[in-house]
């Protein structure tokens, strides 16, 4: 029972993640880009912010320490960071980098990112936020180079 409410957290977690995704203006066509946007087999950017109060910024230090070092390990995981704002102290932001949809689903389902969701949410002041990204093409840029 304790494995189908994870899974169950897990995929409530992932369909969150998937809707946060921007919706085409065509309201006739959403189905069908919706759909082609889950199916993306380019790289997936993920970013999320959480604000705590200051008593729980320790606390979510060690949560995301142990997220993105878990993270890091996965094999479709291209980078996974997590910062606090410089100018919004116990604001953190998570930077994720992600090969492909098909990691993404399978970094959702790992039993450690659902923990992580739920520890995160019970000390966050606000709802975190994620936004999924589907990346079409990538440019470095060497600033005066």
């Amino acid at each position: 029972m304790m494995a189908l409410r994870r899974i169950a957290a897990v995929l409530a977690f992932a369909a969150a993640a998937v809707a946060c995704q921007t919706l085409p203006a065509d309201p006739s066509a959403g189905a069908q880009e919706s759909a082609a946007m889950v199916q993306n087999t380019g790289m997936i950017l993920i970013t999320g912010t959480v604000v705590v109060a200051p008593a729980n910024r320790e606390a979510m230090i060690a949560l995301g320490r142990e997220q993105v070092t878990s993270s890091r390990a996965e094999e479709g995981n291209v980078s996974y960071g997590f910062y606090e704002d410089a100018l919004q102290p116990n604001t953190f932001i998570f930077v994720e980098r992600w090969r492909d949809q098909a990691a993404v689903t399978i970094h959702f389902a790992k039993p450690y990112s659902g923990a992580f969701v739920q520890k995160v949410r019970a000390i966050a002041l606000n709802s975190p936020a994620i936004e999924i990204h589907d990346i079409a093409g990538q440019r470095t840029v060497i600033p005066g180079g």
